[in-house]
């Protein structure tokens, strides 16, 4: 769980809130990215986030499942250490 004791969400702005370029805060340097990109990452890894309702400020309930087993491969970079690679996800 991650909550704040703001002002919350307003229920009229609840539905979009992770829609990518939403936001209240635009004259104030808001780009609305944020929630967007953290749903997309957990998306990506099977997770989820969720707006539930909360007596103050805004909450949210995030499930990220654990990963059962992670085969990773190592290479040496110039200094010798070893830097682990993960099958998919190049390091640059």
């Amino acid at each position: 769980q991650v909550d704040d004791d703001g002002d919350g969400i307003s229920a009229a702005n609840r539905g979009k809130i992770f829609e990518p370029f939403f936001t209240t805060r635009r004259e104030s340097g808001g780009t609305g990215m944020g929630l967007g990109i953290v749903l997309a990452l957990l998306k990506a890894h099977d997770g989820t986030i969720r707006l539930v309702d909360s007596e103050r400020g805004t909450r949210f309930e995030i499930d990220l499942p654990a990963a059962l087993k992670t085969e990773a491969a190592f290479y040496a970079i110039p200094d010798g250490k070893p830097v682990p690679t993960f099958p998919g996800i190049a390091l640059d």
